[in-house]
């Protein structure tokens, strides 16, 4: 962990408890380096290398001193060995005691300065510096200067190098000073990587290795059947040869199926090279490459050998040729990506650009099951045109392409969405569960659409009910457990609305008073409700008043704050991670803290850390809860229920924290994704970049053609972003709009076959009161896969994993209006569907 929050050791993602915050807290730490058999960890920053001892209680300070700088930002790495500490500043220190042991000079009395690497085994230390004279400046590099390991001095020995300081305005800053082989360096730049072998660096001029290599064609000579190519490297000495390397060249008929090696490992995924690493005086290797033939003629392969003291190259090379006969064969195709892959319904027919390999002039691009007109462009692009009946309306089709035989197949499929776009002037939306609708509201609305109103929207068809009047500018909202309430606040008139869901109607308007028991000001933001409860919400007053639990009472149509105000600068973003406990993102200063509260009978006090607790978390800002974790909007994930909160990970490319109040992001631990706004530097917010919360990487992205729909290409942002239904997202954006998508792009599974099916095994109630509301329904059983949808007679009804074992199902107040029986069904995605369950409504 670095910048702000000081260090601390993790075990599977478990913060030790004791954690490293002193000088380094304000000056950063740049670089770490542990000595296992002390138990010790050394941090170098700004004016700061410290001393730590560790155990499992986590660290213990040992040593603190302002007074060297052994790291940098731009000089992010020290190297220990043998109790000594290395820099790149052309300082060495005693690692514990942080003495000067030595320093390294580029002339006279002038420090050296560069990328640096002790090697015990040779005795020397090499630094990647500058001399002046050549033209080159500052973060540029012109030479490998060598010192000798036992007393810091000059060999008198450099290699030149040439490493301009400035490329398009980017600083170079060589780092990461490796050796390898027998006499190799390298070193890493911003733009590539600089590699160079010398005997200079090891005097290897006495050491030879001469290699060979003969190459033998067998297998099968008829078109769609495999051939191999046999290669046999040998040393035939008199010394040993290091880093051996074997590159090869494919037939230019035929495809590449495999190349494996007795020795090494070999890679065909850019060129085909195997590295064999050393070989003994008199060893040999075989390789042996595998090819599918596709093409009568002659099939020729072509293979060479090298390593580093080889001192003839005539035996280096070998070809070796299969002549091939029959019919020309298709290989099977590979889909990698469509372009556009989601296309806006109600435009014209599309073309579709497909690309992957194996592609013939028969390829044909499949919709579904319907063939598309195809255009062959290459081996690995087709064209295709999809027409503008296929998407009317919102969904998605399997796009594959199908090659005829001898030989073609069937490719892997990937998703085509087919989005809508519903303008709306809506200020924010929220999902209901138990009705299925996304609730909006509506701040100016539109011309079919009145604005200071909520509105309730089917996300499956886009369509909108019948918006009714809440009160001036509703902004944020929350809604109760149960789904039966709705809060609202209406920044117009800094009120809270709350509305009825079961009738669809408002129950009453609360004015927080503004000569309330705090000062600060009024002007409310964050909003949340208690959960197991209607009539409790934590509302964020605002930035310099803090937050509130406050009571509501329907009866009497008002509410009461529940003790005071938790004072200035105290989060926002509320969230309750549970009844107990509140969540908040302090996004007014620059502490950027995740607040943690704990919710009793007397409410908050004003900063009292009996109640209160505050974590410095990196990447985090406004977040979002899902399966116990909190994401970040700087793509930030962390444990909240540990005091202070755990990191667990970071997803990259988020872009956003800090003093951003946005939570457009959705976390959905049920699927194991996060969806997050795909942002670019030309254009703003352009799609959804979709992470599997599995590996915490990103696996998709979905662009949506935002900046030309939007109009702009800076004006607008991503507002919410909404998981509904079993397949379903919505995006709205800042300027009213309202993506609504569903399909395979979000829930992938939906594109599988033969899947195994869950099974059911209980129901945490067999037997539901007629008229009783909504019923939020646990059933237990096994096999729930990610996607998972369970009906309740036949209709689908929001479904959420809890873990292996359990899911929930929210059945609406409708669902129990009559009596009768429900039958519950649990669909994996690509399977049969479970057992069924039976729920009496009494």
């Amino acid at each position: 962990m670095t910048t702000r929050v000081g260090l601390a050791i993790f075990d599977s993602g478990v913060m030790r408890t004791n954690t490293a915050t002193n000088t380094i807290y304000d000056n950063s730490i740049f670089a770490i380096q542990t000595d296992g058999s002390k138990n010790e960890i050394y941090a170098g920053g700004g004016s700061a290398y410290n001393t730590f001892t560790y155990n499992s209680n986590g660290l213990t300070a040992k040593l603190v001193l302002s007074s060297i700088t052994p790291a940098s930002g731009s000089q992010d790495e020290m190297q220990l060995l043998s109790g000594r500490m290395f820099t790149n500043f052309g300082r060495v220190y005693d690692a514990e005691a942080g003495a000067l042991l030595g320093s390294l000079y580029l002339t006279g009395q002038t420090v050296a300065q560069g990328a640096t690497l002790a090697d015990a085994t040779l005795g020397k230390i090499f630094m990647v510096d500058y001399v002046s004279g050549t033209g080159n400046s500052s973060g540029g590099a012109n030479q490998i200067q060598i010192f000798k390991l036992s007393d810091y001095s000059s060999t008198g020995t450099t290699i030149p190098v040439n490493v301009p300081s400035l490329i398009s305005s980017t600083s170079i800053y060589p780092t990461r000073l490796t050796r390898w082989g027998g006499n190799g360096l390298a070193f890493r730049t911003s733009f590539g990587i600089y590699s160079l072998s010398s005997n200079l660096i090891a005097d290897l001029s006495s050491v030879t290795a001469d290699l060979s290599v003969t190459l033998a064609a067998g297998g099968s000579t008829a078109t769609g059947a495999n051939s191999t190519f046999t290669a046999l490297v040998k040393n035939n000495g008199p010394s040993a040869a290091t880093d051996v390397v074997l590159a090869g060249q494919g037939p230019a008929i035929g495809t590449l199926v495999s190349a494996a090696s007795t020795a090494g490992t070999c890679s065909t995924s850019n060129g085909i090279t195997c590295s064999l690493g050393s070989m003994a005086s008199g060893s040999t290797v075989t390789v042996t490459f595998t090819v599918l033939q596709t093409t009568a003629g002659s099939s020729t392969m072509a293979v060479q050998v090298s390593g580093n003291t080889d001192p003839d190259s005539t035996n280096n090379t070998a070809t070796a040729t299969a002549t091939i006969t029959g019919n020309d064969y298709n290989v099977a195709p590979v889909l990698s990506s469509i372009s556009p892959a989601a296309i806006q319904t109600g435009t014209a027919d599309t073309k579709l650009t497909v690309n992957g390999a194996g592609f013939s002039s028969g390829s044909t691009v499949m919709l579904g099951s319907t063939a598309l007109a195809t255009t062959f462009v290459s081996s690995s692009q087709l064209t295709a045109t999809v027409p503008a009946s296929n998407f009317a309306s919102m969904g998605w089709a399997p796009v594959t392409v199908s090659t005829p035989a001898p030989g073609g197949g069937i490719s892997s499929a990937l998703p085509l969405t087919y989005f809508s776009v519903v303008t709306i002037g809506v200020n924010h939306i929220l999902y209901d569960p138990y009705s299925r609708q996304l609730m909006a509201s509506v701040g100016s609305g539109s011309s079919s659409v009145a604005g200071n109103s909520i509105a309730a929207i089917q996300p499956d068809t886009a369509s909108i009910g019948t918006p009714v009047s809440i009160g001036s500018q509703p902004t944020n909202m929350a809604l109760s457990s149960d789904g039966q309430i709705l809060y609202t606040i209406l920044s117009g008139s800094q009120s809270v609305a709350r509305y009825n869901m079961l009738t669809g109607q408002p129950d009453f308007t609360y004015a927080v008073p503004a000569s309330s028991s705090f000062s600060g000001g009024l002007a409310l933001r964050g909003i949340a409700v208690q959960p197991g409860t209607e009539n409790t919400i934590a509302l964020d007053i605002a930035s310099f008043t803090g937050n509130a639990i406050y009571d509501f009472d329907p009866v009497h149509k008002t509410a009461a704050i529940r003790g005071q105000a938790s004072g200035p600068y105290s989060g926002s973003c509320l969230s309750f991670l549970d009844a107990s406990n509140l969540l908040a993102f302090d996004v007014d200063t620059s502490g950027f803290t995740l607040d943690h509260y704990t919710v009793t009978s007397s409410g908050l006090n004003a900063y009292n850390s009996s109640v209160y607790n505050e974590s410095t978390l990196s990447h985090f800002g406004c977040f979002k809860l899902s399966g116990g974790f909190a994401f970040a909007n700087g793509g930030g994930i962390a444990d909240p229920s540990t005091k202070p909160a755990t990191p667990i990970a970071t997803l990259a490319g988020v872009s956003g924290g800090g003093f951003s109040s946005s939570q457009a992001l959705e976390p959905d631990a049920s699927l194991r994704r996060a969806f997050y706004p795909t942002t670019s530097s030309s254009s703003g917010t352009t799609g959804i970049t979709i992470y599997d919360l599995n590996t915490y990487q990103p696996v998709a992205t979905l662009p949506l053609n935002m900046a030309a729909i939007e109009g702009s290409t800076n004006g607008y942002s991503q507002v919410d972003v909404i998981r509904w239904g079993q397949d379903g997202l919505a995006i709205l954006t800042s300027t009213g709009h309202l993506y609504l998508l569903r399909g395979a792009a979000i829930v992938p599974a939906l594109m599988t076959s033969g899947a195994a099916p869950a099974s059911l095994a209980s129901a945490s109630s067999t037997t539901l009161t007629k008229g009783s509301g909504n019923v939020l329904l646990t059933l237990t059983g096994a096999n729930f896969a990610p996607g998972v949808a369970v009906s309740w007679n036949g209709a689908y009804r929001t479904t959420r994993i809890v873990d292996p074992t359990h899911v929930t199902v929210a059945i609406p107040a409708s669902d129990l209006a009559a009596t009768g029986t429900g039958s519950l069904v649990a669909t994996n995605p690509g399977a049969a569907a479970s057992n069924s369950l039976s729920v009496t409504v009494q």
